[in-house]
C-alpha cells in the first residue's frame, strides 16, 4: 500500500482567465517599449571606449562616439600623414581650440590616433573642434592642369566639364556629317542605276567603239536628268555605270 496514492483525491483546477483582447494588446505594447528602452541602453559594443572619427578627404567623417573620454582617428584625409595630424591636434591644444590631455599615435599596419578628452569636455564638442581646427578635415583643390591648344591651363571641373562637353558635341557633329554624306552618296549612286536602267540608257553604248566614247554619250544620255540629282555627275559615276 502507497499511502500518497491511497488517499489522493484528484482536483479539478479553475480555468485561468483569459484577458481581453484590448488588455493583451497593451500588455503586448508595454514589453514592446521595455524591450526597446533596455535595447538602447545596451553598450552597441562590448568593452568598446573608444568613440571612431573617419577622417576621409575634407568631406564630413562617420562619427560614432561610444563612451568617454577616449576618441580613436582610424582614417585620415589625403595628403596628410598620421605626424602631420598629431601636430595639428596638439598645435589646437596649445592654442585653447580643443581640450585635451594626450594624444597618442599607435598606428601600426593600420591607422590608430588615440586621443584623451579632459574630463570636463564633452566628446561630441570635441569631434567638432578636430573638423575645424586640425587636418581631420582639409580642403582640396579641384582645379587641374590640362592641355588646351598645345599650352597647359589650369582649369576648374565646371570649366573642364564644359569644355568637353563642347568637344564631344562637335565630334558628334562630324560624325553625323559622315554618315549623311555616306547616305547622300549612296542615294546618289542609286539614282543613277535607277535612272540608267529605266530610260534604257545602256543601248547608247552599242555602237560605242572605246571606252571613252561610251563614257561620253552615256554622259550625254543622263543631261536631261541631271536636275533631279543632289550633285553633278562625275566621270567616276559614269564608270560605275558601264
Amino acid at each position: 500500500m502507497n499511502p500518497r496514492t491511497d488517499n489522493y483525491k484528484p482536483t479539478r483546477r479553475k480555468p485561468a482567465k483569459r484577458g481581453t483582447p484590448v488588455r493583451n494588446g497593451l500588455l503586448l505594447v508595454l514589453l514592446a517599449v521595455v524591450l526597446t528602452g533596455l535595447v538602447l541602453l545596451l553598450p552597441k559594443e562590448a568593452g568598446t571606449k573608444k568613440a571612431v572619427i573617419l577622417a576621409d578627404g575634407g568631406e564630413n567623417a562617420t562619427v560614432s562616439a561610444l563612451e568617454n573620454p577616449t576618441l580613436a582617428i582610424t582614417e585620415i584625409p589625403y595628403t596628410t600623414t598620421t605626424e602631420s595630424i598629431k601636430d595639428s591636434i596638439i598645435k589646437a591644444n596649445d592654442k585653447g581650440k580643443i581640450k585635451i590631455r594626450k594624444v597618442d599615435d599607435n598606428t601600426a599596419d593600420k591607422v590608430e590616433i588615440v586621443i584623451q578628452v579632459s574630463p570636463d569636455e564633452s566628446s561630441d564638442k570635441t569631434i567638432d573642434a578636430l573638423y575645424a581646427f586640425t587636418d581631420c578635415e582639409v580642403s582640396i583643390a579641384p582645379n587641374s592642369c590640362v592641355i588646351w591648344d598645345e599650352k597647359p591651363h589650369f582649369l576648374g571641373v565646371s570649366e573642364i566639364l564644359r569644355r568637353s562637353a563642347e568637344h564631344t558635341k562637335s565630334l558628334l557633329g562630324l560624325e553625323l556629317k559622315i554618315r549623311l554624306g555616306e547616305l547622300s552618296e549612296a542615294w546618289h549612286a542609286a539614282s543613277l542605276e535607277r535612272i540608267f536602267i529605266e530610260n534604257r540608257l545602256y543601248q547608247l553604248i552599242e555602237g560605242c567603239k572605246s571606252r571613252e566614247e561610251a563614257y561620253s554619250a552615256v554622259d550625254k544620255g543622263l543631261e536631261p536628268f541631271k536636275m533631279r540629282l543632289r550633285r553633278e555627275v562625275t566621270l567616276e559615276d559614269v564608270q560605275k555605270l558601264t
